[in-house]
């Protein structure tokens, strides 16, 4: 069986790359995480975020005859489709329509150059309402030397790029599955408010973080902090980050970690009946470097049972019960555009240890694409696989998108293949035009 499973998924890759080939939504089919398949986007040049920059106050928004430095920008999606799910172990099938519209309105105000604000307005089918802010922080270079922001706003920390989020309130197959551990330590950043503050140091940068729950006063044990030191050396990368957590009595603690589980996913309970959370304190080391054009990273984690457990190891005193969770993470990407057409893959290991259950995950990760195909040089081809090895399932994504086939519009197709124990499980397809502006 499995020898027929691997021929069964190997030609389901090579035929993805030949022929148009999507998810419960149809666009989870392009989705790496929580952004939409974009080619473009995937294989983008830089993986950090974006160094601050001074603004220069020289744009403004004429209102009622006032001159205001205030400028907006958009971008609006609009989807219709439809699609189609088989549940092989149920024997049925299901077919539905799919609409979707999503919306961003980016706000930005310098009055001077060293400060200003951002923001960004969303609002989504099926209720279009503006409920709040999806993003509001305020932006401060101080003495041309230090850089603070203030507000609610999505952070990202590290260099891996499949087995993480960028945003803890997505959904998507990394967490409702558990084919991955979260290697992004802020992904829970926009949902309260962050104080960050960043120095340029020598040949990189000290970021220091602080996470307040969304409450006026905030005590000491529900507050986040986090720090991180990245610095270059040569063509290496290296960056040096550690989080310290709510604590276990804190109200907020559920905000930011999760709960202590089982081998089989269960919560695990205290003596009270309450539950656990892991809370302990995080630190990690990465480290990123390029290597006959392909950007390889490696990172690796632990995180604390407790925090009582780091009084102990900085005794000396560490057992195997010191860390509630271990984990490391090597990838590698490349993309080709010196010719058409263009292509590039991303592939990832990771494997969590998790040593009171003395249990390992292993997974892998691969994303691959090619794109500029056709007459008009507007076809995208991609194909997405998580695999567990430990639990010998996953799923594998093939697609295909069509650009411009009318005005702003884009033509997405794909399949996803669903297994369990090396065999399937699920089969879903689905195909929806995509309506793209940015204003």
């Amino acid at each position: 069986m499995k020898k027929e499973f691997f021929a069964l998924a190997f030609l389901l890759f090579s035929s993805s790359l030949i022929f148009p080939s999507f998810a419960e939504n149809p666009e989870e089919l392009f989705s790496l995480g929580n952004e939409d398949f974009d080619i473009d986007d995937f294989f983008s040049d830089s993986d950090v975020e974006e160094p601050v920059v001074v603004e220069k106050n020289d744009v403004s928004t004429v209102i009622a005859g006032f001159s205001v430095p205030l400028t907006f920008s958009g971008s609006l999606t609009a989807d219709v489709g439809f699609g189609y799910e088989y549940d092989k172990s149920a024997d049925e099938g299901n077919k539905n329509g799919y609409v979707d519209f999503a919306n961003y309105l980016y706000l930005k105000s310098f009055p001077t150059q060293d400060l200003g604000i951002r923001g960004t307005i969303y609002s989504c089918f099926p209720n279009y309402k503006i409920a709040e802010f999806y993003e509001l922080y305020l932006d401060y270079i101080c003495l041309d030397r230090f850089y603070v922001t203030i507000g609610k706003k999505t952070t990202t920390w590290g260099y891996v790029r499949l087995f993480t989020e960028s945003d803890s309130e997505t959904t998507s197959e990394l967490n409702q599955k558990n084919f991955g551990f979260e290697t992004n330590i802020l992904s829970d950043s926009r949902s309260g408010t962050s104080l960050l503050l960043r120095v340029p140091v020598w040949t990189g940068t000290v970021s220091l973080i602080a996470l307040a729950p969304t409450t006026t006063k905030p005590k000491i044990s529900d507050i986040c902090f986090a720090g991180s030191v990245e610095m270059n050396f040569g063509k290496t990368c290296v960056n040096l980050f550690a989080r310290k957590y709510p604590s276990q009595d804190s109200d907020y603690v559920g905000n930011s970690c999760s709960t202590k589980k089982d081998t089989d996913g269960n919560d695990v309970l205290d003596v009270d009946g309450n539950k656990i959370y892991l809370n302990g304190l995080l630190f990690g080391l990465e480290a990123k470097r390029t290597f006959f054009g392909a950007d390889v990273y490696a990172q690796g984690m632990a995180k604390f049972a407790d925090n009582s457990q780091v009084k102990e190891l900085l005794k000396l005193n560490a057992s195997r019960d010191t860390f509630g969770d271990v984990v490391c993470t090597v990838g590698a990407y490349r993309w080709w555009d010196n010719f058409d057409v263009n292509f590039g893959f991303n592939v990832e290991f990771q494997s969590e240890y998790l040593p009171l259950e003395n249990y390992h995950d292993r997974r892998i990760g691969f994303d691959g694409g090619v794109k500029r195909i056709g007459p008009k040089k507007n076809i995208k081809i991609g194909a997405e696989w998580m695999h567990s090895i430990t639990r010998d399932s996953g799923y594998l994504k093939p697609g295909v998108v069509i650009s411009g086939i009318l005005p702003h519009t884009d033509w997405n197709n794909g399949l996803k293949f669903e297994y369990e124990n090396f065999t399937l499980s699920k089969i879903i397809f689905g195909t929806y035009f995509e309506i793209s502006l940015n204003y």
